[in-house]
Order: C-alpha cells, then sequence, then structure tokens
C-alpha cells in the first residue's frame, strides 16, 4: 500500500497504486476545477483545444481539439451561430411547388421540399420539370398529365386537373360534359397539342377506340407470323 496527501483536503490516505493525487472523486474534481477553468477548459482530463477568435463577434474562446477536427468551434455561443447562419442563409425554390425556401446553407444540399405534404407528393408522384399555376407538373398511374388547377369546376382531385381536358376546353371555348370523352388521336397519352386532340361523343370514341384495339392486334398477328415463317413454329409446352 502507499500513502499520499490529498491535494484538495489534505488528508493523508491509503491506496494501491503507486501515484494518487487525490482520496476521492468529489475532492478531483475540486482539485481540478480552478486549474482547468484557469486554462480556458471546460472537460476533464488532459487540455488538448486550443483558444480561438469567433468569427462574429471576436471574442476568444476554448476550441476542443474533436471540434477543430470536425469543423466545430468556430463561434463563441449560439446567438453568433444564428448571426452567420442569417448572413449565409440560402434560398433556394421547392421541388415540388416552387415555394422559395430559406435555410441555412449546411442544408441546401440536402432539402428538397417546404413541408411534408410536397415530400409525401413529390416521392411517390412522377413529376415533370414543367410548372402549371406554380406547382410541377405530374403524370397519374394511368400516364396522363394532370395539372393544377384549383378553381376548374370540374378538378380531378386536390385541385389537379387532366391536362388534356383542359386544353380541349380551351380549344372549343367552353367547359367540357361530363360524358364527353378527348381522344389522343397519335394514342400518346402524354402529348397534350392542340392538333393532337379531338372531342368525341361516347360513342364516336368507342368506336375509334375499337378500330384501334384490332389495328394494334392485327400488327401483332401479324409480327407473330413473321417471326414464325423466320425462325418456325412455336412449341407448345409439353408436361
Amino acid at each position: 500500500m502507499h500513502s499520499s496527501t490529498c491535494e484538495s483536503c489534505g488528508k493523508v490516505f491509503e491506496h494501491a497504486k503507486r501515484e494518487r493525487r487525490f482520496c476521492s472523486k468529489s475532492c478531483s474534481a475540486k482539485g481540478t476545477a480552478p486549474q482547468r477553468i484557469a486554462n480556458g477548459g471546460g472537460g476533464g482530463g488532459r487540455k488538448t483545444g486550443e483558444n480561438v477568435a469567433c468569427e462574429i463577434c471576436g471574442k476568444v474562446f476554448y476550441r476542443k481539439e474533436w471540434e477543430r477536427k470536425r469543423g466545430f468551434g468556430r463561434f463563441c455561443g449560439h446567438e453568433c451561430r444564428r448571426v452567420w447562419l442569417g448572413r449565409n442563409s440560402v434560398t433556394r425554390p421547392c421541388s415540388w411547388c416552387g415555394k422559395a425556401m430559406t435555410m441555412s446553407p449546411f442544408r441546401a444540399g440536402i432539402q428538397q421540399f417546404c413541408s411534408r405534404e410536397c415530400y409525401i407528393e413529390g416521392g411517390s408522384k412522377t413529376a415533370i420539370d414543367r410548372w402549371h399555376n406554380g406547382r410541377r407538373v405530374r403524370v397519374n398511374d394511368d400516364g396522363y398529365i394532370l395539372i393544377y388547377q384549383p378553381d376548374h369546376p370540374s378538378v380531378y382531385a386536390d385541385g389537379w386537373m387532366l391536362e388534356h381536358r383542359y386544353v380541349a376546353e380551351q380549344m372549343i371555348g367552353r367547359p367540357l360534359e361530363t360524358m364527353e370523352h378527348v381522344h389522343h388521336i397519335n394514342s400518346v397519352r402524354d402529348d397534350n397539342r392542340p392538333e393532337n386532340l379531338a372531342v368525341l361523343s361516347p360513342s364516336e370514341h368507342r368506336v375509334i377506340t375499337n378500330l384501334d384495339y384490332h389495328a394494334k392486334l392485327k400488327a401483332q398477328l401479324a409480327e407473330l407470323e413473321a417471326y414464325k415463317q423466320r425462325y418456325g413454329p412455336l412449341e407448345e409446352n409439353q408436361e
């Protein structure tokens, strides 16, 4: 056993280690705190940081070694950090609705949406790099283009409507009837040029749809026959 005198309370105590400065943890904290404060530090252990000047107010403060390595410890407090963020804020549009967002430079490469609603819509719908009424145009599950037209009496859902019906109304100069169909002449559902659209009655649209179906079926059968002539008949699966 070894005997030592506590540097904090002066008590003589015995211990197993060869060198020990304090008799207890409380005395260790009392004895080392004044020295840490004098050196500008705040934590236990050996001082490894440095005294630096705040980038905003110029006040000198103690920066720890791990803060320096990670790029932290540039400001003396939260107030100076807020001042710096205000001076270096970045403004960019929401990737979905186009609303201007002001954010810190640290989030400029991360944040894409202004709200959770835009995050959900932008992540679940296919957006197009085209805008209408302050919102990005999007495509629904059937391949038709939707535009944001909240004041229209025949909105598709939540202020959205089918673009080809809106373009057709501008062509004929009146709102479409519920039963009227807008046909894509070239069968491309996202080609909403006025010259590619035709307003039809349900019966007229049914006739054209049937003709298109039989034309596609005939083309597929012709392609299959050409395949048979080139490679031979298709073999049936035998169990």
